[in-house]
């Protein structure tokens, strides 16, 4: 697809710094589909922005709708300077909403230094919400299961937000 063709050489440019580089690689495009229309930046930030920077330093973060890693790069962009780049890199996560949102959000991970890891790589936002019981409540446990997904004991953690048995800070957008 000549999108992730373009974001690929957008991401090689070294005239910039990554961040710079990453802002215009999301700037480049507002919609992947029909259903997947990527949040503006300016959108991003205010939300960001809003939550109260201890929060934010003190947990995880996880995006359950990234089609280019625009939070992540929001969230990015306003800790950068509180909690460095090493511990940054590992509290950001993210599930995109398909396989095209994930080679989006893979590249601005990578631009950016981030943990590729922590994007899911086996599900998307449209498989969570169409995970229900035979009652047609919401099955948190089946949830928490395809979150884990055999990945890092990190991104495992990011289920308990669904399942509300954490005590530690867990943003989601």
């Amino acid at each position: 697809d000549y999108k992730i063709q373009n974001l690929n050489n957008l991401s090689k440019d070294t005239t910039l710094t990554p961040l710079e580089r990453a802002k215009n690689a999301i700037a480049k495009f507002d919609r992947l589909s029909n259903s997947e229309v990527i949040t503006p930046d300016k959108i991003c930030k205010e939300m960001i922005d809003s939550l109260p920077l201890e929060a934010l330093k003190a947990g995880k973060i996880l995006d359950i709708a990234s089609k280019s890693a625009e939070f992540a790069f929001a969230v990015y962009s306003r800790l950068i300077n509180e909690v460095g780049h090493d511990e940054l890199k590992d509290m950001i996560y993210s599930i995109p909403t398909s396989l095209h949102a994930y080679e989006f959000t893979r590249k601005i991970y990578a631009t950016l230094g981030l943990n590729i890891d922590n994007i899911s790589a086996n599900f998307n936002s449209y498989d969570i919400v169409n995970i229900v019981t035979d009652n047609g409540e919401i099955d948190y446990l089946k949830i928490s299961k395809i979150l884990g997904q055999n990945k890092k004991a990190q991104f495992a953690n990011a289920y308990t937000i669904l399942t509300k048995k954490s005590d530690q800070n867990l943003q989601i957008f």
